[in-house]
């Protein structure tokens, strides 16, 4: 840990020793409710491009689990990680054809049992994900407001993005946007309700952004 204000360490420098010879950082660690901190990590199979979504937690006396979110014949396009409002760690998994969301709420019970997970959205045939990230609504016609997810899949089109609850329920559908030959998408950026940017990489030197 370090400080904020100031500058120093705050703690001691802690390592971690993992079962497997190779682990990559996928998303943003995570701290819940009880100050325990968990790190997303991906364990490639020996062979292929299979491998294993698991959650690397570290508890305050430094009792460490490898809790399985999911196997995937291949990595995922993206992971997320947020907080929710009760404290609960969310990974938002996307693949080429998927989005799945996996809740680590405790650390009571067995560390072997795979993180409950649930689908989110499923791509329509002949379309292709891109991309899916947590994000902040507020309350508009037929939605409360808060944490929400924002879907983004390749069409005919361009890119087109919409809002999804967390519970899987379509809150919004965006206009798509028309991407320029030759380029490439480098970042969303969620908004609101109504409202989404793109970043879009048109050479080696430039780019555009849109909403």
């Amino acid at each position: 840990w370090l400080a904020v204000e100031g500058s120093g360490v705050e703690s001691d420098v802690h390592t971690v020793e993992t079962p497997w010879p190779v682990i990559e950082l996928v998303a943003r660690p995570a701290t819940d409710q009880a100050g325990i901190l968990h790190v997303p990590i991906w364990v490639p199979a020996p062979k292929g491009g299979a491998g294993e979504l698991r959650v690397l937690s570290v508890g305050k006396r430094g009792a460490v689990s490898f809790r399985r979110a999911a196997l995937f014949s291949k990595r995922p396009k993206s992971i997320a990680a947020t907080v929710d409002d009760g404290g609960a760690v969310n990974l938002l998994v996307t693949t080429e054809t998927s989005v799945d969301l996996f809740s680590l709420r405790s650390l009571a019970g067995s560390s072997d049992l795979p993180l409950p997970g649930r689908r989110l959205h499923d791509a329509p045939a002949g379309q292709e994900l891109v991309d899916a990230r947590f994000g902040l609504l507020s309350a508009s016609e037929g939605h409360n407001g808060g944490l929400a997810t924002l879907v983004t899949t390749r069409t005919a089109a361009g890119m087109e993005s919409q809002w999804v609850g967390l519970r899987g329920t379509s809150i919004r559908t965006l206009p798509p946007v028309a991407l320029p030959a030759g380029s490439k998408l480098a970042e969303i950026l969620p908004g609101d309700v109504d409202s989404v940017g793109y970043l879009i990489k048109t050479g080696s030197r430039t780019a555009i952004y849109t909403e």
